[in-house]
């Protein structure tokens, strides 16, 4: 009786522990699925703010164009009131004349000396400004100031206007000036070639050889570079040393 009871504990004890360990393994697998879920929820939240965000980001890079523009036409605004003042220009080391007409030939209205003020104006006729000094008024060339930001950006903006005007009536020459200067430029429009020459600046006048012969030495690069009708020109480390017509 005693072997009996005591085997029916130890059956009811094993079923408790089974029972135990399945439960706790449902728990278990129950709390991952609900975590898991809870971190897929998380996620999908965190794109929706991630969406406003981007959406936001949007919007403010909008605005920070629309604040530029703004400040953008206050400066040209303030920039167009100063030229109507008149900006102010140091004399430079040379000293200069302001004349009564934009020409060398002009009458002297003052002479002025180094570190004088003048008064210069949105007004210019190569190389003479308009401008003022002490209540006279005349013109001064740009060669007698000493350079500031609103000389160089009123000049440089006079040299873009004449590359794109350029541009629309002959844009070899166009690419021509930009690269090499003016003077260089016309040169080269009218297939001109000279001692100092770089090959680049041949090719860009002449256009490629028919053939090129070239002999290579420890020092430098020698090249013959043969064109039609017996023209031979002749290359030193890409700089033209002689030329054969």
């Amino acid at each position: 009786m005693c072997k009996s009871n005591s085997g029916h504990i130890k059956m009811k004890y094993l079923f408790t522990i089974l029972f135990l360990s399945l439960f706790s393994i449902t728990t278990v697998g129950q709390s991952l699925d609900s975590l898991n879920n809870e971190i897929h929820l998380l996620g999908l939240e965190k794109s929706k703010i991630d969406e406003k965000i981007d959406s936001l980001k949007a919007i403010e890079f909008d605005i920070e164009n629309k604040i530029s523009e703004i400040r953008k036409e206050i400066n040209q605004i303030e920039l167009q009131n100063q030229k109507e003042k008149g900006i102010p220009a140091k004399i430079s080391s040379m000293g200069g004349k302001l004349r009564d007409a934009p020409s060398i030939a002009g009458n002297t209205v003052a002479e002025l000396n180094e570190g004088d003020e003048v008064l210069i104006y949105d007004w210019f006729e190569k190389p003479y400004f308009k401008a003022s000094f002490e209540g006279k008024a005349g013109y001064i060339s740009y060669g007698s100031l000493v350079e500031n930001n609103f000389i160089k950006n009123f000049l440089d903006e006079i040299e873009v206007n004449k590359l794109q005007k350029l541009e629309e009536r002959n844009p070899k020459l166009a690419r021509l000036t930009k690269k090499y200067g003016a003077s260089t430029a016309e040169r080269l429009m009218r297939k001109k070639i000279w001692i100092g020459m770089t090959s680049e600046m041949a090719r860009d006048a002449l256009g490629r050889p028919e053939d090129i012969n070239r002999t290579t030495y420890s020092w430098d690069v020698h090249e013959q570079w043969v064109y039609p009708y017996g023209k031979y020109l002749y290359f030193e480390d890409e700089v033209l040393t002689s030329w054969q017509d």
